[in-house]
């Protein structure tokens, strides 16, 4: 560790780095959190995340975020832009959301959704996983808008959230060293480069999920739609990713089941107009 745990900044963020050179690239004000030599090879963000998570001392700050050596590069954002929209609200709320590509977060019911959308049988794992866990909900209509989707664990949060996230974190990781069934469905290889295992993708879907189904927590999002895009077709139409999520918002706002209607027509023009 780089840095020790015990800094005292009021905003405690810390960057992850995995080598000498993701280390010289971390910007002033984050605190350096060193996975050059991980314990569990496979597990990436997540592993840094529990270690500091175990060792933290809240009692000299109330926020906290760690993230990955790409973060400026997915959002542009500076150490100091980080705590400016912590800080505008007056650090009043349990989350803050700093997502990155807003396309897979808009043109989807769930991050569940859109992760089956890209490895076949996700929804169905996520299923078991959460009931295992003991978190109900329906993921094939579970609707979330970008005011409560985390992608790439870009979140900050105070203690009580943190909590909550690291015991459904803790019991996925416990979950996926088992010789059960679904131990080994969760190290099952993605097609995702690298071979990266789908619990990966699972627990970073685990901020979310607790956003959506859990309403007391008080949160404040960082507007996504300025941040980097996906790299797949569904970031050609930005004004159509706008009005799918406004229709999502304006379904949880007020339940009327028109507006989902309205998302499912248009989301099936817009899959229509790409296929033809």
């Amino acid at each position: 560790m780089v840095a020790t745990l015990s800094d005292t900044k009021a905003v405690r963020a810390f960057k992850i780095f995995y080598s000498e050179e993701t280390r010289l690239r971390i910007d002033a004000g984050f605190i350096p959190l060193d996975n050059s030599n991980p314990l569990t090879p496979g597990w990436f963000e997540i592993e840094p995340i529990l270690a500091a998570l175990r060792q933290i001392d809240w009692s000299d700050f109330k926020t906290m975020g760690v993230f990955s050596p790409r973060f400026i590069e997915k959002t542009g954002l500076s150490y100091s832009n980080l705590c400016d929209f912590i800080s505008e609200d007056g650090a009043e709320s349990d989350v803050y959301i700093f997502s990155p590509q807003p396309d897979m977060g808009a043109f989807f019911l769930n991050v569940f959704e859109q992760g089956e959308t890209f490895d076949p049988g996700f929804k169905t794992l996520g299923h078991a996983v959460f009931s295992e866990l003991g978190v109900m909900a329906d993921l094939d209509s579970l609707v979330m808008d970008s005011r409560r989707i985390v992608f790439s664990n870009y979140f900050a949060a105070k203690k009580q959230f943190w909590g909550r996230w690291r015991e459904l974190v803790e019991g996925l990781v416990a979950l996926s060293e088992s010789s059960s069934e679904l131990g080994q469905q969760l190290r099952r290889k993605t097609s995702y480069p690298g071979g990266v295992q789908v619990k990966v993708f699972l627990a970073e879907r685990i901020a979310s999920l607790i956003l959506a189904t859990e309403p007391q927590w008080k949160v404040r999002a960082y507007n996504p739609f300025g941040f980097a895009w996906s790299a797949t077709r569904f970031r050609e139409n930005p004004n159509v990713a706008y009005i799918h999520d406004a229709l999502k918002i304006a379904y949880r706002d007020t339940g009327r089941q028109e507006y989902m209607d309205a998302f499912a027509y248009m989301r099936q023009r817009f899959i229509d107009r790409k296929t033809d």
